[in-house]
């Protein structure tokens, strides 16, 4: 069992599909614009110890090996509807799982989680006799500074959206053939939600599996991206064999802009050229 410390939350052989060398990609810091020539795959989208534990990691190299071979496979297919159901099933899971591992999903989900924690914490004291006033006052007072850990949290957030998954079943999966002379990018939280069918409604979250309109993007490699359409909401035109040819930069552009808002630090490309 490997015992390594630097944990990565987007998998070098994710990266390693932009790589036109296989050991280093195009970076652009989200922060501050700074950009480098070769980013070592092996340091990116990666922290110590980040899941906390060398077993979680250990569990995640073997789910990726699994879904890396999946991503071929699609990407090497006139059609994604071919997919058998094993590969099916192990893309949602890749799509459900790597989008609730980065760390965008951890520092997303942190506010929701201790504000879930404290509410549950308020209601202990007032329901307990064995407290006076002063005594629960004092423990009131105290809650603002309570909260989930981090890694735990998101451990649970990754078990749920494996077991999750089979919920976005009812989505249809699409190969986007870039046909321009841009790339498609990707970031450090490179699964994309996005709903266009109730892209007006502010009042309630509208990126949850089995909501209506739930739209998902992958990118696979500069030339691909794999989009999970719902088709009861959308119909889409000039489409054959499951792929649509992107021939217009405007849309690659909007497709980038998806990963640009997505990435917590990093935005991620294959070729020097079009760091501009």
């Amino acid at each position: 069992m490997s015992n390594r410390k630097n944990h990565h939350f987007v998998p070098q052989f994710y990266f390693r599909r932009f790589s036109t060398d296989g050991k280093s990609v195009c970076a652009i810091a989200k922060a501050t614009g700074q950009l480098i020539a070769q980013a070592p795959v092996k340091s990116q989208a990666s922290k110590n110890n980040f899941y906390g534990t060398p077993e979680v990691e250990n569990i995640l190299g073997e789910i990726e090996g699994e879904c890396s071979r999946t991503l071929r496979t699609l990407s090497d297919l006139a059609d994604p509807a071919l997919l058998d159901d094993d590969d099916i099933s192990r893309l949602l899971m890749y799509i459900a799982l790597q989008r609730s591992r980065t760390m965008s999903a951890r520092t997303n989900g942190q506010f929701f989680q201790d504000k879930i924690t404290r509410l549950l914490l308020e209601v202990q004291p007032n329901n307990c006799n064995e407290f006076d006033e002063e005594a629960k006052k004092t423990m009131l007072e105290g809650l603002e500074h309570f909260g989930v850990d981090p890694v735990q949290a998101q451990q649970l957030q990754m078990s749920v959206a494996v077991e999750s998954a089979g919920a976005l079943e009812d989505l249809h999966p699409i190969i986007l053939d870039n046909k321009t002379n841009r790339p498609f990018i990707f970031g450090d939280a490179p699964v994309v939600f996005y709903n266009a069918y109730y892209r007006d409604v502010r009042h309630r979250g509208v990126l949850g599996l089995s909501t209506p309109g739930l739209l998902a993007f992958l990118p696979l490699s500069a030339e691909k991206c794999l989009m999970l359409m719902d088709p009861a909401c959308y119909k889409i035109q000039k489409m054959r064999n499951n792929r649509v040819q992107v021939r217009e930069f405007c849309d690659v552009v909007a497709l980038n802009k998806l990963q640009l808002h997505a990435a917590s630090s990093c935005i991620y490309f294959g070729e020097f050229q079009y760091a501009s």
